[in-house]
């Protein structure tokens, strides 16, 4: 029986949980949220630790579910490199329409920054 989303998190902040026991926590919250996504949603929202948040933003690309679109919309708008794969990566695996039209966004976003990096630079 599935403990929650609540509960897998809590013990993936545990310092006790290590190894196998981590894989086995991740599969029990990919295998619920992807009949179920709002909970996993829910906690990468919440902002937990760093760490955290990556195993969460993992799963989340994995179970590929257009209910998270806005959270990668979210992270590619901010500007967080560290998580932007993540985001990427799941908008891709969405591959819906959506989907596609926020990756052009982000992709002619970054061409006109890198263009007007460009530009300054030859000032």
């Amino acid at each position: 029986m599935y403990p929650g989303t609540e509960k897998c998190v809590e013990l993936l902040r545990s310092n006790s949980v290590r190894g196998t026991w981590i894989d086995i926590i991740c599969h029990e919250i990919e295998q619920y949220s992807i009949t179920n996504p709002s909970k996993l949603i829910e906690a990468v929202e919440r902002r937990e630790n760093h760490g955290i948040r990556r195993v969460l933003l993992g799963i989340l690309e994995n179970i590929a579910c257009p209910e998270s679109i806005s959270v990668f919309i979210k992270i590619l708008e901010s500007g967080e490199e560290d998580e932007r794969d993540y985001a990427v990566r799941g908008l891709r695996r969405i591959d819906n329409k959506e989907a596609r039209t926020a990756l052009v966004q982000v992709a002619a976003s970054a061409e006109k920054r890198s263009a007007e990096t460009s530009h300054a630079r030859d000032r």
